[in-house]
């Protein structure tokens, strides 16, 4: 319960700990852990939309007190679509991307696949930006 007593449904979004190497989470690109962050679901969203357009529309380097730091800060991104099926998550982004390099493009698009990968029955993630298939820069 949240302080004046509502019931609050709940989703992560996950953040990197830069160079952590795995020890907080799940390793990553660039010798990094994503590591999952609570948040809270907006009343009318699913836990998915919410846990995506938290993600894409947060736009501090790191967030809150946490320290980790979120690869899709510097972009201009509206989520049009997040939805889960057949064992499949669709994200439709539009916007523009801004990445600062390399890893930066291999954590934005692990950030999205690992906040979409922790809901149930989702085994595959599919994103587009602007209606194309978005994949990380090669290194």
């Amino acid at each position: 319960m949240d302080p004046i007593g509502d019931t609050l449904d709940r989703t992560a979004i996950y953040l990197v700990a830069r160079g952590d190497a795995g020890a907080s989470g799940i390793l990553a690109a660039c010798n990094d852990s994503l590591v999952p962050v609570q948040v809270i679901v907006p009343q009318g969203q699913t836990p998915f939309f919410a846990a995506i357009n938290t993600l894409v529309t947060t736009t501090t380097r790191t967030y809150g007190q946490s320290g980790l730091y979120n690869a899709l800060w510097q972009s201009a991104l509206v989520v049009d679509d997040a939805a889960i099926v057949d064992g499949e998550a669709v994200i439709q982004l539009s916007g523009d991307v801004l990445v600062s390099g390399v890893c930066d493009d291999a954590r934005l698009v692990q950030q999205l696949a690992q906040t979409a990968l922790q809901f149930e029955g989702v085994n595959n993630v599919l994103i587009f930006i602007n209606g194309i298939p978005y994949e990380p820069a090669a290194s």
